[in-house]
């Protein structure tokens, strides 16, 4: 597969699927802990709060972040309308580095959870990892940067030695009921935990 379909397809991937599910040989915590720690890259804005008592109360380790930017600046908007940008990520897409796609990133939640799997020996969980973002359908690049996050992380834990199984990839209506990160579940808990900040 060319370049450039390979990073149609990873961004068109992310959209209809922004979910990712690995087991890992490590307790929830620290999977937790460590997909964090590889997000920063990703300059993390803060961490929604409230929310690891939410998901704490659904019998998960986790959390929210938000990443990207309130609104893109000029210097985006010039880049994403020249006629080279255009040509150059048609034709060569990996030659656009991370950190410029990342700057037309908009305000992104990174929901991050993690519980451990029962009858292990040994310390096992599953991690699930969502970003929820909006495509405003201007560049594939907040979609391929988010994407290139996920292999990121895949390739980390694989790298490390934890990674059992995974990733999975599941569609929306594919999750299943105990893991709350339908947007019905998340609009609540985000609800709940505002509520709880007073």
């Amino acid at each position: 597969m060319s370049p450039l379909f390979s990073s149609l397809g990873r961004s068109l991937s992310l959209i209809r699927q922004p979910l990712m599910a690995l087991r890992l040989s490590v307790s929830p915590d620290e999977a937790v802990a460590r997909c964090i720690s590889l997000w920063q890259t990703a300059k993390i804005r803060c961490e929604t709060p409230g929310m690891r008592e939410q998901f704490a109360q659904t019998g998960w380790i986790g959390t929210e972040l938000v990443i990207g930017n309130n609104g893109k600046a000029l210097f985006t908007d010039l880049v994403a309308s020249s006629s080279m940008t255009v040509a150059v990520t048609a034709l060569f897409p990996q030659a656009v580095p991370d950190r410029l796609k990342r700057a037309f990133l908009e305000k992104t939640f990174v929901e991050i959870i993690a519980r451990p799997v029962p009858g292990s020996v040994t310390p096992t969980c599953e991690l699930w990892c969502r970003v929820d973002f909006t495509s405003t359908g201007e560049t594939t690049f907040p979609e391929d940067f988010l994407a290139s996050m996920f292999t990121k992380i895949e390739r980390s834990f694989r790298k490390t030695g934890i990674l059992m199984s995974g990733p999975d990839r599941p569609m929306a209506h594919e999750v299943p009921a105990d893991v709350p990160l339908t947007m019905p579940v998340l609009t609540t808990m985000r609800k709940a935990a505002k509520k709880s900040r007073g």
